[in-house]
């Protein structure tokens, strides 16, 4: 008596769940939500609400999490990238940044 060389298909308790037979899924129509007239952070009544998504930390029990949530803010609470402040330079510093230019280049 040898082995066989090949397997034997035996239908188990998950056959029907096989890609044999595709899952059909009920055509639901998706559920309208209105935006609401209230800004979640400064809780101002506003015609121009945005849906953001606004990271989140909770800490609870020694324990935290970081995640995001789905928030409907005014333009006032918005946040903004932080812009880089262009300075003028003094005529000192100027000097400065073209002599180390010019011993870079020799």
């Amino acid at each position: 008596m040898s082995a066989p060389n090949h397997l034997v298909f035996k239908p188990g308790p998950f056959f029907r769940t096989s890609r044999a037979e595709p899952r059909v899924r009920e055509a639901r129509p998706r559920q309208r939500h209105e935006a609401p007239r209230e800004c979640e952070q400064c809780h101002r009544e506003s015609d121009e609400l945005t849906h953001r998504r606004v990271s989140v930390v909770t800490r609870d029990d020694g324990a935290s999490s970081v995640g995001y949530e789905y928030k409907w803010l005014c333009p006032d609470c918005i946040p903004r990238r932080k812009e880089e402040k262009i300075e003028p330079k003094t005529e000192a510093e100027l000097r400065s940044i073209l002599r180390s230019a010019r011993k870079g280049l020799r």
